[in-house]
């Protein structure tokens, strides 16, 4: 054998290893294929079924259960029935979902879509894909009505002197333990009430929390004098709101989002927030603005 044609077949070996190693990677194998095309996305189904599978954690304002009927409502609750008749299909409302526990629902398959307002940040995107935000909610911190403490920038809580208040599993806590990891922590399980973290501040077990002001506001109106927010130069935070699906389901999101942007558009959106808002510029809703 030549030299030439050593050349030759060492360059086709290694071009048909390239070759096949790339398919493998981008999973264009046949065994590869054959499982993919077994496997029902969640579009499919959805399709298939004409049903829009929610799961749901309640938070004031967005996912509100009635505790005699049992029925739902909420910004997100009346959204979400909103994508479902543009689309013609049907949303059923299953049990609820412990924040810490909607990544694995969704992958599951026990739910199609996790349909309560979702803080995007990085341990989430971890685990599960987000729809386009429909709102924007401020995190703020609150402390007790009579706290005499002075405090005059956020940094100065992060002290082990300072007790915070959180639930587990929950945004503000993933927050928490980035931003205030000296602070002592108050941790109440998934699924509590939001309410119980101005509780927390109120009865002495924590000195401040961060909580959504809708949820804030909200106690303050039943519970006057009791906690107050600490106001400095700026909000503590601001994030938008989003429902959450399975990672790599790119039409089921995509279906979403599309009609996520006709609601928007429309204006049905900012009426929905019109509607659950009674404490002012605590739900700020997405909207276009046109420039003439």
């Amino acid at each position: 054998m030549t030299q030439t044609t050593k050349t030759i077949l060492l360059s086709v070996l290694v071009s048909f290893a390239v070759t096949f190693t790339a398919a493998n990677w981008l999973g264009w194998g046949g065994d590869t294929q054959t499982k993919t095309a077994a496997k029902e996305s969640v579009y499919d189904r959805v399709m298939r079924t004409k049903t829009i599978r929610c799961g749901y954690t309640l938070r004031p304002g967005f996912v509100m259960k009635d505790v005699n009927s049992g029925q739902l409502s909420g910004v997100v609750v009346d959204y979400v029935r909103e994508l479902g008749s543009g689309l013609s299909l049907n949303v059923e409302w299953n049990d609820e979902i412990a924040p810490g526990e909607v990544g694995a629902a969704l992958d599951s398959g026990k739910i199609d879509l996790y349909c309560a307002a979702l803080w995007p940040n990085a341990p989430r995107a971890r685990v599960m894909d987000m729809v386009m935000p429909i709102a924007t909610s401020v995190m703020g911190v609150y402390i007790r009505n009579n706290e005499t403490r002075q405090f005059t920038d956020y940094q100065q809580l992060n002290d082990p002197a300072v007790t915070v208040a959180l639930i587990d599993g929950t945004a503000p806590a993933q927050i928490i333990q980035r931003l205030f990891p000296a602070v002592k922590k108050y941790a109440l399980p998934q699924l509590t009430p939001h309410t119980d973290l101005a509780l927390a501040v109120e009865s002495g077990k924590a000195d401040f929390a961060l909580i959504d002001s809708y949820a804030a506001e909200e106690f303050m109106a039943h519970n006057p004098g009791k906690i107050k927010q600490l106001v400095l130069s700026k909000p503590f935070a601001t994030f938008p709101n989003s429902i959450a699906l399975k990672r790599g389901e790119y039409e089921f999101k995509r279906m979403l989002e599309i009609s996520t942007l006709e609601l928007i558009g429309t204006g049905v959106i900012e009426k929905i927030v019109k509607k659950y808002e009674q404490h002012p510029g605590t739900i700020i809703p997405a909207k276009y603005l046109l420039s003439m």
